[in-house]
């Protein structure tokens, strides 16, 4: 025993020297360890093998790797083991030191380890219970390793080995309804894109990867079934019994769309239309695969010999002045409603509808006919918020242009001047005879009187009160995005309460300032003076100036314009603005790029935070996924921001607040074109 001894003592002091090295403790704080693989497949009683990497180490003569898995149930742990890649492994080479954790290291005698390379191979069983159904996750939950037991760093890791990673496959599902039956639009409508009621669209989402999928080559297969032309909106026309291809593809988030539309009314035969989405892609196993959505319409389109027998009802001649009515208690209003292009026409039905119905006292309601249509029976009937009244031709038929007849409305007591009504024509139909007339519903009509509609009104669209930086000397008259440049705007509203398009708008502009300020565009005022800038309003009621100057600075600004109200009372309307400028100062930098950054610190518990910058002002939007594609937490959801740096923090909860389960997660980031994806470890 004693001579064991002495030889035993000599061999552990020449190991004791051997691991100690020239590096010193800290040298390996920077050593970056990875994983050489991110998955596998296995089942029951098989094998899999974890490579584990290293960058940067220094003098290292000893590792102590330990991995964690989940779950601990997936996996034989006793069965484990651990190959180094240089020097051997001390004792059995791996230890179980928990349900879920096994410990692995190497030792060297001589030689010390530098730079980059592998460290070893852990080997893996899976458990008896384990299926190619079940997946399940290895992680490097540490690593420490140095010149000797005593100088050694734990270092940072990267990566996840994932056993039987469930990649869901390339889908394509349906996001409108595959099967519609629309309302018809008017007759010469229905080759524009104008919000007709004919008009519909199918959409499509394609996803690979469980993400939407940019750019993904999307076929639609058209064919007209109907009897009539059915319009492919942005296309063109497909006639009766034609097949067309259309071929687009998927926006940023996935979809692809097409729209179309059909001319008709209630008296029409059927057109119909059958349409397939279809698209080619490859699945995880590198398969071909073919995906297809199908989608059905029928709408109602005229015969031509079964289209109106007018082509056109007015009300008060169309004339806004007479439809817009200053009208106070016990008022008197009257509705002559006209046709133009009748066609055999010999009896006539109408149905106004009034809103609010307190607004009116229907029950004096009258309606008379005209000089082409008699009155038939009783004047009118009243039903609710609506009146309806008719009248009929005795001899011969009425063609061409004719007043339909009259209504003749009253205000109640307790309407004023400063309550709003509205007086529609809701249906009116006609033709030769009471079964065979045609229906033109409120949607094709659009006839209606308004009474009491506000005044004008100009409002202003950018602030009062304009605060800025100066340009800087000789670039205030240069219109050059510089940051002293401010822009003033005005909305205007006309008396039917639409955008007012050429309303003549006046600015004025006095400079309070002792410095010359610009009017962009127009011209130099001088300290003290004044200008007068006279522009028009665009098609949606708007009308701009913009200013600027080179030094500290004031402005008054007054934008006015004149016109009148329904009564035809003469208004006089203004805004009145400010501006001033102060001594230039640096301006924040901006990123020269949009970019999404690595989240810190990863793997994490139980929060982490992820880093985002955006080079202009965009929609943003940023999503957490879970390995099989579902949505666990939207961060940003579709917010405008400024351009600047910025940062997002997850606390590893779902959008329903709830913790979620460790493991690997996708974070998805849109901002406007811009589109990235990285991948994070939580480890609870």
């Amino acid at each position: 025993m004693q001579k064991s001894v002495r030889k035993t003592f000599p061999l552990a002091i020449a190991l004791l020297l051997a691991l100690c090295g020239a590096a010193v403790a800290g040298d390996n704080a920077n050593v970056v360890i990875s994983l050489d693989g991110e998955h596998a497949a296995a089942a029951a009683g098989e094998q899999v093998q974890v490579p584990v990497s290293a960058a940067g180490m220094v003098g290292v003569k000893q590792v102590e790797i330990i991995l964690t898995v989940l779950p601990a149930e997936a996996f034989d742990l006793a069965a484990t083991t651990f190959t180094p890649a240089f020097g051997f492994s001390p004792g059995s080479g791996v230890e179980v030191i928990g349900d879920d954790q096994v410990k692995g290291g190497i030792a060297t005698l001589s030689e010390t380890v530098d730079g980059d390379g592998a460290l070893g191979v852990f080997t893996l069983t899976m458990s008896s219970s384990f299926t190619r159904e079940s997946s399940a996750e290895i992680v490097v939950s540490s690593v420490s390793l140095g010149p000797s037991s005593v100088d050694r760093d734990v270092v940072g890791v990267e990566g996840l080995f994932v056993v039987n990673w469930a990649v869901p496959p390339p889908n394509m599902l349906a996001t409108s309804s595959v099967s519609l039956n629309p309302a018809y639009s008017s007759v010469g409508t229905g080759a524009a894109a104008d919000g007709s009621p004919g008009e519909i669209e199918f959409a499509v989402n394609f996803t690979d990867d469980g993400l939407p999928a940019k750019g993904q080559p999307i076929a639609w297969d058209i064919t007209n079934t109907g009897s009539r032309s059915v319009y492919l909106l942005g296309v063109g026309e497909i006639p009766s019994g034609v097949y067309v291809c259309l071929r687009n593809v998927t926006d940023e988030d996935g979809n692809a769309v097409v729209k179309f539309d059909a001319e008709g009314n209630l008296k029409a035969a059927a057109t119909s239309l059958d349409v397939q989405a279809r698209t080619i892609a490859v699945n995880p196993a590198g398969d071909t695969i073919d995906l297809a959505v199908d989608f059905d319409a029928t709408w109602v389109v005229p015969d031509v010999d079964q289209l109106m027998f007018v082509s056109q009802v007015s009300l008060n001649d169309d004339d806004k002045a007479l439809n817009e009515v200053v009208a106070g208690p016990g008022y008197k209003i009257p509705v002559v409603l006209s046709a133009a292009g009748l066609a055999g026409v010999k009896q006539v039905e109408a149905i106004v509808t009034v809103s609010p119905a307190e607004a009116f006292d229907l029950e004096k309601t009258t309606f008379s006919g005209s000089s082409a249509f008699r009155l038939a029976g009783p004047g009118v009937e009243v039903s609710g918020n609506q009146v309806r009244g008719g009248a009929v031709v005795l001899s011969d038929a009425v063609d061409g242009d004719a007043d339909i007849g009259t209504f003749i409305l009253v205000t109640s007591d307790s309407f004023s001047e400063d309550t709003e009504a509205e007086i529609v024509v809701h249906s009116v139909s006609l033709g030769p005879s009471s079964g065979v007339r045609d229906y033109l519903d409120t949607e094709l009509l659009s006839r209606s009187m308004h009474l009491n509609r506000p005044d004008p009104v100009l409002v202003a669209t950018a602030p009062l009160v304009g605060n800025a930086l100066t340009s800087g000397v000789d670039v205030g008259a240069v219109d050059d995005d510089s940051p002293g440049e401010i822009t003033y705007s005005v909305n205007f509203t006309n008396l039917w309460g639409d955008p007012g398009e050429g309303q003549a708008i006046l600015w004025d502009v006095y400079n309070r300032s002792a410095e010359w300020v610009s009017v962009l565009g127009i011209g130099t005022i001088p300290p003290k003076g004044s200008a007068f800038v006279r522009n028009t309003t665009d098609a949606d009621g708007n009308s701009s100036i913009e200013v600027d100057a080179d030094v500290v600075s004031f402005l008054s600004i007054t934008a006015s314009t004149a016109t009148e109200n329904t009564a035809g009372k003469a208004l006089d309307l203004a805004i009145d603005f400010s501006a001033a400028w102060a001594a230039a100062k640096p301006l924040a930098a901006v990123p020269l790029a949009n970019s999404l950054n690595q989240n810190y610190p990863n793997p994490f518990n139980p929060e982490t935070t992820i880093p985002y910058a955006l080079s202009s002002d965009a929609i943003v939007s940023l999503t957490i996924y879970n390995i099989a594609g579902q949505v666990v937490r939207k961060l940003v959801d579709g917010e405008a921001l400024a351009a600047g740096q910025y940062q997002a923090m997850w606390d590893g909860r779902s959008e329903s607040g709830a913790s979620v389960a460790s493991g690997m997660y996708f974070y998805l980031f849109h901002a406007g074109d811009y589109v990235a994806k990285r991948k994070m470890v939580l480890l609870r």
